[in-house]
Protein backbone atom coordinates (compact mmCIF):
# COMPACT_ATOMS: atom_id res chain seq x y z
CA UNK A 1 0.00 0.00 0.00
CA UNK A 2 1.24 3.47 -0.79
CA UNK A 3 0.39 6.80 0.84
CA UNK A 4 0.29 10.14 -0.91
CA UNK A 5 -0.34 13.22 1.17
CA UNK A 6 -2.11 16.04 -0.61
CA UNK A 7 -1.80 14.52 -4.08
CA UNK A 8 -4.10 12.41 -6.18
CA UNK A 9 -2.16 10.20 -8.53
CA UNK A 10 -3.80 8.74 -11.64
CA UNK A 11 -4.23 4.99 -11.57
CA UNK A 12 -1.35 3.34 -13.39
CA UNK A 13 1.02 6.23 -12.71
CA UNK A 14 2.26 4.54 -9.57
CA UNK A 15 5.03 2.02 -9.72
CA UNK A 16 4.65 -0.94 -7.41
CA UNK A 17 0.85 -1.01 -7.33
CA UNK A 18 -1.03 -4.14 -8.22
CA UNK A 19 -3.70 -4.29 -10.91
CA UNK A 20 -7.24 -4.23 -9.51
CA UNK A 21 -8.94 -7.53 -8.73
CA UNK A 22 -6.93 -10.09 -10.63
CA UNK A 23 -7.31 -13.84 -10.13
CA UNK A 24 -6.28 -14.90 -6.63
CA UNK A 25 -6.11 -11.40 -5.14
CA UNK A 26 -8.49 -9.38 -3.02
CA UNK A 27 -10.07 -6.19 -4.38
CA UNK A 28 -8.18 -3.02 -3.53
CA UNK A 29 -9.63 0.18 -2.10
CA UNK A 30 -8.06 3.63 -2.21
CA UNK A 31 -8.83 5.36 1.09
CA UNK A 32 -8.99 9.18 1.13
CA UNK A 33 -9.04 11.01 4.47
CA UNK A 34 -10.13 14.57 5.32
CA UNK A 35 -6.49 15.69 5.73
CA UNK A 36 -5.97 14.96 1.99
CA UNK A 37 -3.96 11.83 2.71
CA UNK A 38 -4.71 8.96 0.36
CA UNK A 39 -3.82 5.33 0.99
CA UNK A 40 -3.60 3.43 -2.29
CA UNK A 41 -4.31 -0.30 -2.49
CA UNK A 42 -5.88 -1.31 0.84
CA UNK A 43 -7.03 -4.92 0.48
CA UNK A 44 -10.69 -5.56 1.26
CA UNK A 45 -12.76 -8.75 1.07
CA UNK A 46 -14.77 -9.53 -2.06
CA UNK A 47 -18.19 -7.84 -2.06
CA UNK A 48 -17.32 -5.99 1.15
CA UNK A 49 -20.02 -3.68 2.47
CA UNK A 50 -19.36 -0.43 4.32
CA UNK A 51 -20.59 -2.06 7.57
CA UNK A 52 -18.34 -5.10 7.09
CA UNK A 53 -15.31 -2.86 6.41
CA UNK A 54 -15.94 -0.87 9.61
CA UNK A 55 -16.40 -4.09 11.59
CA UNK A 56 -13.11 -5.47 10.23
CA UNK A 57 -11.38 -2.22 11.24
CA UNK A 58 -12.82 -2.44 14.77
CA UNK A 59 -11.75 -6.08 15.09
CA UNK A 60 -8.21 -5.29 13.93
CA UNK A 61 -8.37 -7.67 10.97
CA UNK A 62 -7.48 -5.13 8.26
CA UNK A 63 -4.68 -3.00 9.67
CA UNK A 64 -3.41 -5.31 12.40
CA UNK A 65 -4.66 -3.09 15.24
CA UNK A 66 -8.16 -2.34 16.46
CA UNK A 67 -9.61 0.98 15.34
CA UNK A 68 -11.84 1.97 18.24
CA UNK A 69 -15.22 3.40 17.25
CA UNK A 70 -14.68 2.62 13.54
CA UNK A 71 -18.44 2.14 13.23
CA UNK A 72 -18.74 5.94 13.61
CA UNK A 73 -16.85 6.48 10.35
CA UNK A 74 -18.78 7.57 7.28
CA UNK A 75 -17.85 6.75 3.70
CA UNK A 76 -18.75 8.29 0.37
CA UNK A 77 -17.82 7.60 -3.21
CA UNK A 78 -18.06 11.12 -4.58
CA UNK A 79 -15.91 13.20 -2.24
CA UNK A 80 -16.32 14.54 1.26
CA UNK A 81 -19.33 16.67 0.27
CA UNK A 82 -21.18 13.75 -1.35
CA UNK A 83 -23.96 11.83 0.35
CA UNK A 84 -22.72 9.16 2.74
CA UNK A 85 -22.95 5.53 1.69
CA UNK A 86 -25.32 3.35 3.71
CA UNK A 87 -23.85 0.50 5.77
CA UNK A 88 -25.41 -2.04 3.38
CA UNK A 89 -23.78 -0.42 0.32
CA UNK A 90 -20.75 -2.00 -1.31
CA UNK A 91 -17.45 -0.38 -0.38
CA UNK A 92 -16.06 1.25 -3.54
CA UNK A 93 -12.91 -0.35 -4.92
CA UNK A 94 -10.30 0.81 -7.44
CA UNK A 95 -10.37 2.87 -9.51
CA UNK A 96 -13.00 4.75 -7.46
CA UNK A 97 -11.65 6.07 -4.11
CA UNK A 98 -13.47 5.79 -0.80
CA UNK A 99 -13.73 9.10 1.04
CA UNK A 100 -13.75 8.46 4.79
CA UNK A 101 -14.74 11.01 7.40
CA UNK A 102 -15.94 11.02 10.99
CA UNK A 103 -14.79 11.97 14.48
CA UNK A 104 -11.26 13.42 14.50
CA UNK A 105 -10.02 10.87 17.04
CA UNK A 106 -11.14 7.94 14.87
CA UNK A 107 -9.72 9.48 11.68
CA UNK A 108 -6.40 10.13 13.46
CA UNK A 109 -6.26 6.51 14.64
CA UNK A 110 -7.10 5.18 11.16
CA UNK A 111 -4.50 7.48 9.56
CA UNK A 112 -1.85 6.37 12.04
CA UNK A 113 -2.47 2.66 11.51
CA UNK A 114 -2.74 2.91 7.72
CA UNK A 115 0.54 4.85 7.56
CA UNK A 116 2.30 1.96 9.33
CA UNK A 117 0.79 -0.79 7.17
Amino acid sequence: MMCFSGAVMPLGALSGTRPPDTCGTMPLADISLPNNTRYIGQEVPDACTVAEWKRLLEDGRLVGEKILWARRLRCSAGGMAAEALEDADALPTQPQPVFVYGPDSVITMLDSFLSRA
